[in-house]
């Protein structure tokens, strides 16, 4: 999934979650978020973004800390991290 879809995709389940629970479309129940995970999506996404400050920093050619370029490696991880507490919203 696309950084920016998962952005859109997140930002509509915190929406929902903050209006407080939508009435259920065709019996579904719709997505919500605990507390809890919402704390970790917002860690998370603020990891990604500064994974991607990071990737504009490398691609512009400044060098960057042994740390900094281990932050990048962890983008594929942080992804997944973020579609799994989506997906477990959906199931909740």
């Amino acid at each position: 999934m696309k950084v920016n879809n998962l952005y859109r995709l997140e930002w509509r389940t915190i929406q929902k979650t903050k209006a407080g629970k939508a009435p259920p479309v065709d019996g579904l129940q719709e997505p919500t978020l605990t507390a809890e995970d919402e704390k970790k999506l917002k860690g998370l996404r603020k990891k990604l973004k500064e994974i991607e400050d990071l990737k504009e920093k490398l691609d512009i050619g400044l060098d960057l800390e042994e740390n900094q370029k281990k932050k990048i490696t962890t983008e594929a991880q942080v992804l997944k991290d973020i579609e799994a507490l989506l997906k477990k919203a959906k199931i909740q």
